[in-house]
Protein backbone atom coordinates (compact mmCIF):
# COMPACT_ATOMS: atom_id res chain seq x y z
CA UNK A 1 0.00 0.00 0.00
CA UNK A 2 1.31 3.57 -1.24
CA UNK A 3 -0.35 6.55 0.53
CA UNK A 4 0.29 9.71 -1.28
CA UNK A 5 1.67 12.45 0.82
CA UNK A 6 -0.39 14.96 -0.06
CA UNK A 7 -3.45 13.14 0.09
CA UNK A 8 -2.57 12.53 3.84
CA UNK A 9 -2.43 16.74 4.15
CA UNK A 10 -5.80 16.87 2.42
CA UNK A 11 -7.36 14.88 5.14
CA UNK A 12 -5.58 16.22 7.96
CA UNK A 13 -6.48 19.75 6.46
CA UNK A 14 -10.35 18.64 6.37
CA UNK A 15 -10.27 17.03 9.81
CA UNK A 16 -8.68 20.26 10.97
CA UNK A 17 -11.86 22.13 9.56
CA UNK A 18 -14.28 20.11 10.97
CA UNK A 19 -12.64 20.13 14.36
CA UNK A 20 -13.61 24.00 14.23
CA UNK A 21 -17.90 22.99 14.35
CA UNK A 22 -17.55 21.07 17.62
CA UNK A 23 -17.84 23.55 20.94
CA UNK A 24 -16.35 25.40 22.62
CA UNK A 25 -15.04 26.88 18.90
CA UNK A 26 -18.41 26.84 17.41
CA UNK A 27 -17.97 27.21 13.92
CA UNK A 28 -20.76 24.96 13.01
CA UNK A 29 -21.21 25.96 8.90
CA UNK A 30 -17.38 24.19 8.88
CA UNK A 31 -19.14 20.53 9.24
CA UNK A 32 -20.77 21.09 5.72
CA UNK A 33 -17.13 22.01 4.61
CA UNK A 34 -14.79 19.07 6.07
CA UNK A 35 -16.40 16.15 6.12
CA UNK A 36 -17.66 16.77 2.52
CA UNK A 37 -14.05 17.90 0.95
CA UNK A 38 -12.66 14.56 2.70
CA UNK A 39 -15.07 12.10 1.19
CA UNK A 40 -14.40 13.41 -2.08
CA UNK A 41 -11.07 13.27 -1.58
CA UNK A 42 -11.62 9.56 -0.21
CA UNK A 43 -13.76 8.72 -3.85
CA UNK A 44 -11.11 10.61 -6.11
CA UNK A 45 -8.08 8.92 -4.29
CA UNK A 46 -5.87 7.05 -6.92
CA UNK A 47 -5.61 4.26 -4.54
CA UNK A 48 -9.79 4.31 -3.74
CA UNK A 49 -9.90 0.78 -4.47
CA UNK A 50 -7.50 -0.36 -1.91
CA UNK A 51 -8.96 -0.96 1.21
CA UNK A 52 -6.24 -0.15 3.49
CA UNK A 53 -5.72 3.08 1.51
CA UNK A 54 -9.30 3.99 2.58
CA UNK A 55 -8.89 3.26 6.29
CA UNK A 56 -6.00 5.14 6.80
CA UNK A 57 -7.42 7.97 4.90
CA UNK A 58 -10.27 7.97 7.14
CA UNK A 59 -8.70 7.29 10.43
CA UNK A 60 -6.13 10.38 9.88
CA UNK A 61 -9.34 12.36 8.94
CA UNK A 62 -11.27 11.18 12.35
CA UNK A 63 -8.29 11.78 14.39
CA UNK A 64 -7.87 15.01 13.28
CA UNK A 65 -10.90 16.13 13.47
CA UNK A 66 -11.51 14.96 17.00
CA UNK A 67 -7.80 16.13 18.65
CA UNK A 68 -9.33 19.88 19.25
CA UNK A 69 -12.86 19.22 20.61
CA UNK A 70 -11.73 16.08 22.72
CA UNK A 71 -8.30 16.68 23.82
CA UNK A 72 -9.92 16.98 27.28
CA UNK A 73 -9.95 12.92 27.69
CA UNK A 74 -6.09 12.93 28.03
CA UNK A 75 -6.59 15.78 30.99
CA UNK A 76 -8.08 13.75 33.73
CA UNK A 77 -6.00 13.65 37.05
CA UNK A 78 -6.63 10.11 37.45
CA UNK A 79 -3.65 9.06 35.01
CA UNK A 80 -4.77 5.40 34.34
CA UNK A 81 -8.20 6.66 33.45
CA UNK A 82 -6.37 9.55 31.38
CA UNK A 83 -5.08 6.32 29.09
CA UNK A 84 -7.67 4.43 28.76
CA UNK A 85 -9.96 7.40 27.80
CA UNK A 86 -7.14 8.00 25.16
CA UNK A 87 -6.55 4.34 24.10
CA UNK A 88 -10.85 4.30 23.98
CA UNK A 89 -11.17 7.08 21.65
CA UNK A 90 -8.46 5.48 19.21
CA UNK A 91 -10.53 2.40 19.10
CA UNK A 92 -13.28 4.47 18.17
CA UNK A 93 -11.86 5.87 15.60
CA UNK A 94 -10.44 2.95 14.39
CA UNK A 95 -13.46 1.13 14.30
CA UNK A 96 -14.88 4.11 12.56
CA UNK A 97 -12.57 4.13 10.02
CA UNK A 98 -12.85 0.61 9.32
CA UNK A 99 -16.73 1.11 8.82
CA UNK A 100 -15.96 3.46 6.28
CA UNK A 101 -13.67 1.44 4.16
CA UNK A 102 -15.53 -1.63 4.04
CA UNK A 103 -19.30 -1.01 4.49
CA UNK A 104 -19.51 1.39 1.14
CA UNK A 105 -18.08 -1.43 -0.71
CA UNK A 106 -20.76 -3.85 0.71
CA UNK A 107 -23.17 -1.84 0.02
CA UNK A 108 -22.13 -0.81 -3.59
CA UNK A 109 -22.01 -4.63 -4.45
CA UNK A 110 -26.07 -4.52 -3.67
CA UNK A 111 -26.75 -1.94 -6.25
CA UNK A 112 -26.22 1.44 -4.29
CA UNK A 113 -24.69 3.39 -6.83
CA UNK A 114 -21.39 5.83 -7.04
CA UNK A 115 -18.79 6.60 -4.78
CA UNK A 116 -19.93 9.26 -2.44
CA UNK A 117 -23.43 7.93 -1.35
CA UNK A 118 -22.19 3.96 0.00
CA UNK A 119 -19.86 5.96 2.01
CA UNK A 120 -22.90 8.92 3.79
CA UNK A 121 -25.01 5.66 4.08
CA UNK A 122 -21.94 4.29 5.94
CA UNK A 123 -21.53 7.25 8.22
CA UNK A 124 -24.70 7.78 8.91
CA UNK A 125 -25.37 4.51 10.05
CA UNK A 126 -22.16 4.53 12.17
CA UNK A 127 -23.47 7.26 14.38
CA UNK A 128 -26.63 6.26 14.74
CA UNK A 129 -24.80 2.92 16.13
CA UNK A 130 -22.92 5.14 17.86
CA UNK A 131 -26.14 5.40 20.66
CA UNK A 132 -27.57 1.46 20.12
CA UNK A 133 -24.30 -0.79 21.02
CA UNK A 134 -22.67 -1.76 24.59
CA UNK A 135 -20.06 1.21 23.71
CA UNK A 136 -22.31 3.83 23.06
CA UNK A 137 -20.90 7.02 22.88
CA UNK A 138 -23.09 9.47 21.40
CA UNK A 139 -20.44 12.33 22.43
CA UNK A 140 -18.60 11.33 18.93
CA UNK A 141 -21.97 11.86 16.56
CA UNK A 142 -21.29 14.38 14.17
CA UNK A 143 -24.33 15.99 14.13
CA UNK A 144 -23.84 16.47 17.40
CA UNK A 145 -20.98 19.16 16.37
CA UNK A 146 -23.40 21.66 15.14
CA UNK A 147 -24.97 22.10 18.75
CA UNK A 148 -26.36 24.79 20.07
CA UNK A 149 -26.68 26.69 16.59
CA UNK A 150 -30.11 27.64 15.51
CA UNK A 151 -29.87 25.37 12.82
CA UNK A 152 -29.19 22.22 14.65
CA UNK A 153 -31.49 23.59 17.55
CA UNK A 154 -34.32 23.44 14.59
CA UNK A 155 -33.99 20.67 13.10
CA UNK A 156 -33.33 18.32 16.00
CA UNK A 157 -36.72 18.69 16.67
CA UNK A 158 -37.47 17.41 13.19
CA UNK A 159 -35.18 14.85 12.22
CA UNK A 160 -33.59 13.88 15.68
CA UNK A 161 -29.23 13.80 16.23
CA UNK A 162 -28.64 10.95 13.54
CA UNK A 163 -30.68 13.20 11.25
CA UNK A 164 -28.68 16.01 11.96
CA UNK A 165 -25.63 13.46 10.82
CA UNK A 166 -27.23 12.72 7.42
CA UNK A 167 -28.06 16.70 6.96
CA UNK A 168 -24.80 17.71 7.54
CA UNK A 169 -23.32 15.24 4.52
CA UNK A 170 -25.83 16.39 2.17
CA UNK A 171 -23.39 19.08 1.56
CA UNK A 172 -21.57 16.20 -0.32
CA UNK A 173 -24.19 15.94 -3.21
CA UNK A 174 -23.84 19.61 -3.67
CA UNK A 175 -20.33 19.92 -3.76
CA UNK A 176 -20.03 17.02 -6.16
CA UNK A 177 -22.87 18.10 -8.76
CA UNK A 178 -21.29 21.18 -8.92
CA UNK A 179 -17.84 20.08 -9.12
CA UNK A 180 -19.07 17.35 -11.86
CA UNK A 181 -21.25 20.10 -13.63
CA UNK A 182 -24.23 18.05 -13.85
CA UNK A 183 -27.79 18.69 -14.86
CA UNK A 184 -29.30 18.48 -10.73
CA UNK A 185 -26.49 20.99 -9.57
CA UNK A 186 -29.33 23.40 -9.32
CA UNK A 187 -31.93 21.24 -7.48
CA UNK A 188 -29.09 19.81 -4.73
CA UNK A 189 -27.92 23.74 -4.33
CA UNK A 190 -31.36 24.62 -3.87
CA UNK A 191 -32.03 21.62 -1.46
CA UNK A 192 -29.53 23.05 0.31
CA UNK A 193 -30.36 26.32 0.87
CA UNK A 194 -33.47 25.20 1.64
CA UNK A 195 -32.53 23.07 4.65
CA UNK A 196 -29.77 26.29 5.75
CA UNK A 197 -32.84 28.51 6.15
CA UNK A 198 -33.57 26.20 8.92
CA UNK A 199 -32.76 29.02 11.75
CA UNK A 200 -35.26 31.85 10.07
CA UNK A 201 -38.22 28.87 9.72
CA UNK A 202 -37.59 28.23 13.26
CA UNK A 203 -38.88 31.38 14.38
CA UNK A 204 -42.24 31.02 12.35
CA UNK A 205 -42.56 27.56 13.66
CA UNK A 206 -41.95 28.09 17.01
CA UNK A 207 -45.09 30.98 16.63
CA UNK A 208 -47.18 29.20 15.02
CA UNK A 209 -47.01 26.40 17.56
CA UNK A 210 -48.52 28.76 20.31
CA UNK A 211 -51.71 29.16 18.25
CA UNK A 212 -52.12 25.45 17.58
CA UNK A 213 -51.99 21.74 19.53
CA UNK A 214 -48.30 21.47 19.03
CA UNK A 215 -47.78 23.42 22.27
CA UNK A 216 -49.35 20.91 25.00
CA UNK A 217 -50.40 23.10 28.11
CA UNK A 218 -51.71 20.53 31.06
CA UNK A 219 -54.13 22.57 33.29
CA UNK A 220 -52.17 21.10 36.90
CA UNK A 221 -49.28 21.75 35.64
CA UNK A 222 -47.56 25.19 36.86
CA UNK A 223 -46.34 28.29 33.82
CA UNK A 224 -42.94 27.59 36.02
CA UNK A 225 -40.83 26.17 38.77
CA UNK A 226 -38.59 27.70 41.00
CA UNK A 227 -35.41 25.61 41.44
CA UNK A 228 -32.29 26.23 43.59
CA UNK A 229 -29.46 24.03 41.51
CA UNK A 230 -26.79 23.91 44.56
CA UNK A 231 -23.01 23.96 42.77
CA UNK A 232 -20.07 22.89 45.45
CA UNK A 233 -17.42 23.92 43.51
CA UNK A 234 -15.60 20.67 45.16
CA UNK A 235 -12.45 20.00 43.08
CA UNK A 236 -12.32 16.44 41.16
CA UNK A 237 -9.93 14.64 44.01
CA UNK A 238 -12.64 16.27 47.07
CA UNK A 239 -15.37 15.15 44.91
CA UNK A 240 -13.53 11.60 44.59
CA UNK A 241 -12.83 11.09 47.71
CA UNK A 242 -16.10 9.52 48.68
CA UNK A 243 -15.39 7.90 51.99
CA UNK A 244 -14.75 11.91 53.27
CA UNK A 245 -16.61 11.80 56.93
CA UNK A 246 -17.58 15.24 56.78
CA UNK A 247 -18.85 15.16 53.36
CA UNK A 248 -22.79 15.30 54.40
CA UNK A 249 -21.91 17.97 56.71
CA UNK A 250 -19.89 20.00 53.74
CA UNK A 251 -23.37 19.93 51.59
CA UNK A 252 -25.39 21.09 54.14
CA UNK A 253 -23.04 23.96 55.08
CA UNK A 254 -24.02 25.50 51.14
CA UNK A 255 -27.78 25.19 52.28
CA UNK A 256 -27.66 28.29 54.30
CA UNK A 257 -29.05 30.68 52.10
CA UNK A 258 -31.60 28.63 50.45
CA UNK A 259 -34.60 30.45 49.63
CA UNK A 260 -37.60 28.71 51.35
CA UNK A 261 -40.24 29.49 48.21
CA UNK A 262 -38.54 27.59 45.91
CA UNK A 263 -40.11 24.07 44.55
CA UNK A 264 -37.20 22.01 44.47
CA UNK A 265 -33.51 21.56 45.18
CA UNK A 266 -31.35 20.21 42.85
CA UNK A 267 -27.97 18.35 43.82
CA UNK A 268 -25.22 16.92 40.77
CA UNK A 269 -24.12 13.55 40.26
CA UNK A 270 -23.01 11.47 42.85
CA UNK A 271 -23.42 14.52 45.78
CA UNK A 272 -24.60 11.58 48.80
CA UNK A 273 -21.49 9.59 50.27
CA UNK A 274 -21.84 5.42 49.65
CA UNK A 275 -25.05 4.33 51.63
CA UNK A 276 -27.97 1.99 51.34
CA UNK A 277 -31.38 2.79 49.73
CA UNK A 278 -32.91 3.21 53.26
CA UNK A 279 -29.50 5.59 54.64
CA UNK A 280 -30.02 7.41 51.24
CA UNK A 281 -33.41 8.54 51.91
CA UNK A 282 -32.80 9.31 55.39
CA UNK A 283 -30.01 11.68 54.26
CA UNK A 284 -32.24 13.49 51.82
CA UNK A 285 -34.83 13.85 54.05
CA UNK A 286 -32.08 15.78 56.67
CA UNK A 287 -30.97 17.91 53.52
CA UNK A 288 -34.64 18.95 52.87
CA UNK A 289 -35.56 19.74 56.61
CA UNK A 290 -32.20 21.78 56.55
CA UNK A 291 -33.30 23.53 53.26
CA UNK A 292 -36.95 24.12 53.85
CA UNK A 293 -37.95 22.87 50.30
CA UNK A 294 -37.89 18.66 48.76
CA UNK A 295 -34.22 17.85 47.80
CA UNK A 296 -33.32 15.78 44.77
CA UNK A 297 -29.60 14.86 44.66
CA UNK A 298 -27.18 12.45 43.20
CA UNK A 299 -26.41 9.30 45.25
CA UNK A 300 -24.13 6.56 45.62
CA UNK A 301 -26.23 3.51 46.42
CA UNK A 302 -24.95 -0.11 47.75
CA UNK A 303 -27.12 -2.97 47.43
CA UNK A 304 -27.12 -5.82 49.67
CA UNK A 305 -24.52 -7.78 47.52
CA UNK A 306 -22.07 -4.57 48.11
CA UNK A 307 -22.54 -3.69 44.12
CA UNK A 308 -22.37 0.56 43.41
CA UNK A 309 -25.08 2.09 41.45
CA UNK A 310 -25.15 5.73 40.27
CA UNK A 311 -28.14 7.20 41.77
CA UNK A 312 -30.91 10.19 41.98
CA UNK A 313 -32.85 10.30 44.77
CA UNK A 314 -35.53 12.05 46.55
CA UNK A 315 -37.92 11.60 49.54
CA UNK A 316 -40.28 9.29 47.17
CA UNK A 317 -38.49 8.17 44.01
CA UNK A 318 -35.26 6.65 43.06
CA UNK A 319 -33.61 6.23 39.30
CA UNK A 320 -30.44 4.23 38.57
CA UNK A 321 -28.05 5.12 35.86
CA UNK A 322 -29.01 3.04 32.99
CA UNK A 323 -26.05 3.67 30.49
CA UNK A 324 -22.84 3.43 31.79
CA UNK A 325 -19.76 5.36 30.26
CA UNK A 326 -17.93 2.29 28.96
CA UNK A 327 -14.71 2.16 30.33
CA UNK A 328 -14.50 4.50 33.16
CA UNK A 329 -18.03 3.23 34.73
CA UNK A 330 -18.03 -0.52 34.04
CA UNK A 331 -15.99 -2.55 31.13
CA UNK A 332 -18.46 -4.11 28.48
CA UNK A 333 -18.54 -7.29 28.53
CA UNK A 334 -16.98 -8.51 31.42
CA UNK A 335 -19.98 -9.94 32.88
CA UNK A 336 -19.51 -13.00 30.69
CA UNK A 337 -15.61 -12.23 30.38
CA UNK A 338 -14.61 -11.99 34.01
CA UNK A 339 -11.08 -10.95 32.86
CA UNK A 340 -12.24 -7.92 31.11
CA UNK A 341 -12.34 -6.13 34.60
CA UNK A 342 -8.82 -5.46 35.25
CA UNK A 343 -9.38 -2.56 32.94
CA UNK A 344 -11.52 -0.77 35.00
CA UNK A 345 -11.08 2.21 36.75
CA UNK A 346 -12.34 4.23 39.46
CA UNK A 347 -14.51 6.97 38.35
CA UNK A 348 -15.70 9.07 41.37
CA UNK A 349 -14.19 6.42 43.92
CA UNK A 350 -16.03 3.46 42.43
CA UNK A 351 -14.49 1.22 40.09
CA UNK A 352 -17.69 -0.14 38.53
CA UNK A 353 -21.07 0.42 38.69
CA UNK A 354 -24.40 -1.62 38.26
CA UNK A 355 -26.89 -0.29 35.33
CA UNK A 356 -31.00 0.28 36.35
CA UNK A 357 -33.48 -0.33 33.69
CA UNK A 358 -36.29 1.58 34.47
CA UNK A 359 -36.82 5.23 33.75
CA UNK A 360 -38.46 6.98 37.48
CA UNK A 361 -40.29 9.82 37.28
CA UNK A 362 -39.51 12.61 40.08
CA UNK A 363 -42.40 14.89 41.51
CA UNK A 364 -41.17 18.40 41.24
CA UNK A 365 -43.83 20.49 43.17
CA UNK A 366 -47.14 20.43 40.46
CA UNK A 367 -44.80 18.82 38.02
CA UNK A 368 -43.19 15.61 36.75
CA UNK A 369 -39.65 15.88 35.88
CA UNK A 370 -37.56 12.97 34.29
CA UNK A 371 -34.01 12.53 35.08
CA UNK A 372 -30.55 11.87 33.45
CA UNK A 373 -27.34 11.06 34.83
CA UNK A 374 -24.30 12.84 33.42
CA UNK A 375 -23.77 11.63 29.57
CA UNK A 376 -27.18 10.29 29.55
CA UNK A 377 -28.41 13.69 28.59
CA UNK A 378 -26.76 12.78 25.10
CA UNK A 379 -29.57 9.56 24.32
CA UNK A 380 -32.20 12.07 23.18
CA UNK A 381 -34.93 9.16 22.80
CA UNK A 382 -34.39 8.85 26.38
CA UNK A 383 -35.85 12.64 26.45
CA UNK A 384 -38.23 11.78 23.99
CA UNK A 385 -39.41 8.71 26.20
CA UNK A 386 -39.66 10.45 29.21
CA UNK A 387 -41.93 13.27 27.19
CA UNK A 388 -44.09 10.58 25.90
CA UNK A 389 -44.11 9.00 29.66
CA UNK A 390 -45.95 12.66 30.91
CA UNK A 391 -43.11 14.00 31.67
CA UNK A 392 -43.03 18.05 32.17
CA UNK A 393 -39.32 18.65 32.30
CA UNK A 394 -36.12 16.56 32.27
CA UNK A 395 -33.38 16.95 35.01
CA UNK A 396 -29.60 15.86 34.35
CA UNK A 397 -27.09 16.09 37.16
CA UNK A 398 -23.52 15.55 36.16
CA UNK A 399 -20.29 16.44 37.27
CA UNK A 400 -18.20 17.48 34.04
CA UNK A 401 -15.05 18.38 36.72
CA UNK A 402 -12.90 15.35 36.03
CA UNK A 403 -11.92 16.63 32.94
CA UNK A 404 -9.71 19.40 33.54
CA UNK A 405 -10.51 21.81 30.14
CA UNK A 406 -13.79 23.87 29.53
CA UNK A 407 -14.12 21.90 26.23
CA UNK A 408 -16.31 19.13 28.03
CA UNK A 409 -18.26 21.43 30.02
CA UNK A 410 -19.09 23.93 26.95
CA UNK A 411 -20.08 20.53 25.44
CA UNK A 412 -22.22 19.14 27.69
CA UNK A 413 -24.66 22.01 28.19
CA UNK A 414 -24.51 22.33 24.13
CA UNK A 415 -25.84 19.03 24.07
CA UNK A 416 -28.51 19.39 26.73
CA UNK A 417 -29.89 22.38 24.41
CA UNK A 418 -30.47 19.72 21.91
CA UNK A 419 -32.06 17.54 24.34
CA UNK A 420 -34.22 20.38 25.46
CA UNK A 421 -34.93 20.89 22.07
CA UNK A 422 -35.92 17.35 20.40
CA UNK A 423 -37.83 16.72 23.40
CA UNK A 424 -39.88 19.67 23.66
CA UNK A 425 -39.38 19.61 27.23
CA UNK A 426 -37.33 22.31 29.46
CA UNK A 427 -34.34 20.81 31.24
CA UNK A 428 -32.65 21.59 34.54
CA UNK A 429 -28.74 20.75 34.40
CA UNK A 430 -26.65 20.85 37.73
CA UNK A 431 -23.33 20.23 38.13
CA UNK A 432 -20.37 19.79 40.74
CA UNK A 433 -17.95 22.37 39.17
CA UNK A 434 -18.46 22.75 35.26
CA UNK A 435 -22.02 24.46 33.97
CA UNK A 436 -25.09 24.55 35.47
CA UNK A 437 -28.08 25.89 33.41
CA UNK A 438 -31.69 26.21 32.77
CA UNK A 439 -32.84 25.66 29.29
CA UNK A 440 -36.43 26.18 28.20
CA UNK A 441 -38.56 23.88 25.79
CA UNK A 442 -36.83 25.32 22.36
CA UNK A 443 -33.22 24.65 23.69
CA UNK A 444 -32.33 28.13 25.07
CA UNK A 445 -30.38 28.99 28.36
CA UNK A 446 -32.57 30.97 30.72
CA UNK A 447 -29.94 30.64 33.70
CA UNK A 448 -26.86 29.72 33.23
CA UNK A 449 -23.78 29.51 35.60
CA UNK A 450 -20.10 28.57 34.63
CA UNK A 451 -17.55 26.60 36.90
CA UNK A 452 -16.74 28.34 40.13
CA UNK A 453 -18.38 28.06 43.40
CA UNK A 454 -19.53 27.23 45.70
CA UNK A 455 -22.99 28.65 44.79
CA UNK A 456 -26.38 28.31 44.77
CA UNK A 457 -28.62 30.13 41.56
CA UNK A 458 -31.61 30.21 41.69
CA UNK A 459 -33.65 30.66 38.49
CA UNK A 460 -37.30 30.09 37.20
CA UNK A 461 -37.65 28.22 34.93
CA UNK A 462 -41.00 28.02 31.90
CA UNK A 463 -42.67 24.62 31.17
CA UNK A 464 -44.05 24.95 28.03
CA UNK A 465 -44.13 21.33 26.41
CA UNK A 466 -43.73 21.53 22.72
CA UNK A 467 -44.57 18.26 20.75
CA UNK A 468 -41.83 18.05 18.12
CA UNK A 469 -42.31 15.78 15.01
CA UNK A 470 -38.63 13.86 16.82
CA UNK A 471 -40.81 13.44 19.72
CA UNK A 472 -43.88 11.66 18.04
CA UNK A 473 -41.91 9.83 14.84
CA UNK A 474 -38.12 9.52 16.63
CA UNK A 475 -35.45 7.94 14.66
CA UNK A 476 -38.38 6.57 11.89
CA UNK A 477 -37.50 9.81 9.65
CA UNK A 478 -33.83 9.07 9.57
CA UNK A 479 -34.83 5.51 8.76
CA UNK A 480 -37.32 5.36 6.40
CA UNK A 481 -34.89 8.26 4.46
CA UNK A 482 -31.60 6.22 4.96
CA UNK A 483 -34.03 3.24 3.31
CA UNK A 484 -35.76 5.13 0.90
CA UNK A 485 -32.07 6.84 -0.51
CA UNK A 486 -30.34 3.26 -0.78
CA UNK A 487 -33.59 2.31 -2.57
CA UNK A 488 -33.97 4.65 -5.07
CA UNK A 489 -30.17 4.38 -5.88
CA UNK A 490 -30.56 0.65 -6.09
CA UNK A 491 -33.45 0.79 -8.55
CA UNK A 492 -31.66 3.49 -10.62
CA UNK A 493 -29.01 1.83 -10.88
CA UNK A 494 -30.49 -0.94 -12.47
CA UNK A 495 -32.52 0.66 -14.83
CA UNK A 496 -29.55 2.51 -16.12
CA UNK A 497 -27.95 -1.35 -16.29
CA UNK A 498 -30.90 -2.76 -18.26
CA UNK A 499 -31.26 0.23 -20.84
CA UNK A 500 -27.14 -0.19 -21.22
CA UNK A 501 -27.59 -3.68 -22.08
CA UNK A 502 -30.29 -3.13 -24.03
Amino acid sequence: MRIRGKEIWWAIVAGCLTSLSWPPVGLWLALFLGPAAHLVLVSQSANASDRQHRFMLHLVFLLSAWILPFHWVALHPIPITALTSVLALLAYAMLFAATLAVLPRWLQRIGVGGSLLPMILAWSLFDWLLGQTPFAMPWLRLGMAAAPSDWSLFWVRVVGPIGLTFLALSSVGVIESIRRKTRFKWVFLAVFLAMSLGPSAQSIWISSSRSTDLTINDENTPDELKLVLVQPGWSPEEWANIADPTRLERLESLLIDTPRDSDALLLPETSLPPLTSEEAQAAVKHLSNRAGLPVIAGAILIDSNAQASNAVISSESTYLKRHLVPFAEYVPFSSTIPFFSVFSVPAGGVAAYVPGDAMELFQVGNATAGVLICFESLFLRDGRTYARNGADLLIVQTQDGWWRSGAPRSQHVSFTQLLAAASGLPVAQVSVDGTSALIDAQGHIVLEHSEGGPVLETGRLPLSNVATPYRAMGDWIFCLSFVALAGWSIVSNSSLLKSYNA
